[in-house]
């Protein structure tokens, strides 16, 4: 009895070894365990878009950043940038958080296919499909082989936005209308999150 209830512990200690050793190879290689990931606490409704959903959650440090911030409280979480000095003049941040400023306030936020330390208030990131993106956040605007997209406008100083079934053309509104425009492509998924203006005119 004792004997067969030896085996049966050795036979169990074996088993988690492995189990414990089979998902250090796996997450050394495929990085499935984030280890100290925080998860975004936003609560929202499918459908429906607050201003949480102009900005874009860091699991690493368990800080929001939104479309408005100021750069210094950006820089105050991520620490430095890099500025590019290509036509567009985004600031590299971080496992390729990529931010434009205008009058040093954030007017676009972009997630590459390298930027999965990044998800959105709800919790999507470049790996997850465009499907699953819009089973979190409902019919889009727009949406073809490559882009679905969301056109979020801004109603006064309130703290809900209006899903748009196409763009304004109306000049005043560049700023107060926001688009989450998500891009698929041999390399992977894109996020960027930004206003009108930029969208536009990347400027």
């Amino acid at each position: 009895m004792r004997k067969s209830k030896a085996i049966m512990i050795v036979f169990i200690s074996i088993i988690i070894v492995l189990t414990a050793g089979i998902g250090w190879l796996l997450n050394d290689k495929y990085g499935f365990i984030s280890y100290g990931a925080k998860k975004p606490t936003y609560h929202y409704t499918i459908g429906d878009f607050t201003i949480e959903d102009l900005g874009v959650f860091d699991t690493k440090t368990g800080k929001m950043l939104y479309v408005g911030m100021k750069k210094d409280e950006v820089d105050k979480i991520l620490g430095d940038g890099v500025e590019e000095q290509e036509f567009m003049r985004l600031t590299v941040y971080a496992d390729n958080l990529n931010i434009k400023y205008r009058l040093d306030q954030v007017v676009a936020i972009s997630l590459t296919e390298d930027s999965s330390r990044y998800v959105t208030a709800r919790n999507m990131g470049v790996l997850n499909s465009r499907q699953e993106i819009e089973y979190a956040y409902g019919k889009p605007s727009f949406s073809d082989d490559r882009y679905t997209d969301y056109y979020l406008h801004k109603i006064k100083d309130e703290s809900y936005l209006k899903l748009l079934p196409k763009l304004p053309i109306d000049q005043d509104e560049l700023t107060k209308t926001f688009i989450m425009s998500v891009s698929s492509s041999e390399d992977g998924n894109r996020i960027m999150i930004s206003d009108f203006k930029f969208a536009r005119d990347f400027n």
